[in-house]
């Protein structure tokens, strides 16, 4: 009995780690191995590295569509298998690719819903009042109107903190209406908001006050 690819999930997600790779990236890589794993289980296969064959994968895959899973989600399913199968070739696992011929799943051109005028005016209506969340909420509607970033940008936002007189710096600077924003693969860049949303953003509490973090948040807790 080969090895099981559960096991060597396992084993891939520490290598992804140890790469430096974000949480959700080595998630999204190594759901394709489980989820294969968990089918083959299902069809009375037994998972392990003998059963990741061209076959297989194909039925998988055309099992992905038949559930009605949407392209994009078929598409991320192929890139997570497609990297997980070049590190077992890595790693001396596997002598061939099974994947050399299956294409990746084309996606629609659909396009992306936008709010209207009214509806975004109706969100930052909802928002208003003085408290935490209502001040959280309008921070993070305005933010990702005027800068665009990814939601896991947003988050890990910091503004500035006083601690034992000292200044720790955060990752706002309300002052110039930028901010450092840190996206994928550690990659940073400068983004601007409008001059008049510094205002409700510099009236944003640091955060619950039962539970302040050393290096608050600027949207505090999601």
């Amino acid at each position: 009995m080969t090895e099981a690819l559960a096991d060597l999930a396992n084993s891939f997600a520490r290598y992804l780690r140890a790469e430096g790779r974000a949480d959700r990236t080595v998630k999204l890589h190594t759901q394709a191995p489980r989820f294969f794993a968990r089918w083959l289980a299902e069809g009375q296969h037994e998972p392990d590295l003998d059963a990741l064959t061209r076959d297989n994968l194909v039925g998988w895959f055309n099992h992905l569509r038949d559930r009605g899973q949407k392209p994009g989600t078929v598409r991320i399913r192929h890139a997570g298998m497609l990297r997980f199968i070049g590190w077992l070739i890595d790693e001396d696992e596997l002598d061939s690719n099974p994947m050399v011929g299956i294409r990746k799943p084309g996606l629609p051109d659909t396009p992306v819903p936008v709010l209207s005028d009214a509806e975004l005016t109706a969100l930052l209506k909802a928002c208003k009042g003085r408290g935490f969340k209502e001040r959280r909420d309008e921070a993070i509607i305005r933010l990702l109107l005027d800068c665009g970033v990814r939601v896991s940008e947003l988050c890990g936002l910091t503004i500035d903190r006083e601690i034992e007189g000292r200044t720790i710096p955060g990752t706002v600077h309300l002052e110039s209406g930028s901010a450092l924003v840190t996206g994928k693969r550690g990659k940073q860049r400068a983004v601007y908001f409008r001059c008049a949303h510094r205002t409700s953003a510099r009236s944003l509490p640091a955060g619950p006050t039962d539970a302040p973090p050393r290096r608050p948040r600027l949207v505090g807790t999601l």
